[in-house]
């Protein structure tokens, strides 16, 4: 993206979302193009207030730089990336209090039963995306 320098101030801003929210929930898609949204209204104008047009599209943006892009994080391929760490979590992350409580109340004590148990209505939307 030729013309454009993302300040510091806006590069954190993006990292924070994608860094916090990703690794703590599974975001729906719909979420997930809200914030870019409200992202690219940030990144063209400095603000999320008003109308805004993109002067390139997202899918550019979230490129590397090598690619030509702004290396800003692409957060559906970032929230995928951060969910199968959850699941890594849960087989090599035994002291994590997050790892007991799943192991327990959702794995009933076995931490085999990942590969075969089925969803339950009852189940949380964020439980559901991990199983």
């Amino acid at each position: 993206v030729s013309g454009l320098a993302v300040s510091i101030s806006k590069t954190s801003f993006f990292s924070w979302i994608s860094n916090f929210w990703c690794s703590t929930f599974s975001i729906p898609k719909k979420c997930i193009k809200l914030i870019n949204s409200i992202c690219g209204a940030y990144l063209w104008k400095g603000t999320t207030e008003g109308h805004h047009s993109a002067r390139v599209a997202w899918e550019t943006v979230t490129l590397s730089k090598e690619e030509g892009g702004l290396g800003i994080r692409d957060l559906h391929q970032w929230n995928k990336a951060c969910t199968l760490k959850l699941v890594w979590l849960l087989f090599f992350r035994s002291g994590s209090i997050w790892v007991a409580w799943f192991t327990k109340q959702i794995l009933r004590d076995c931490k085999s039963n990942f590969w075969t148990i089925r969803e339950k209505q009852s189940h949380s939307f964020a439980i559901k995306k991990l199983l």
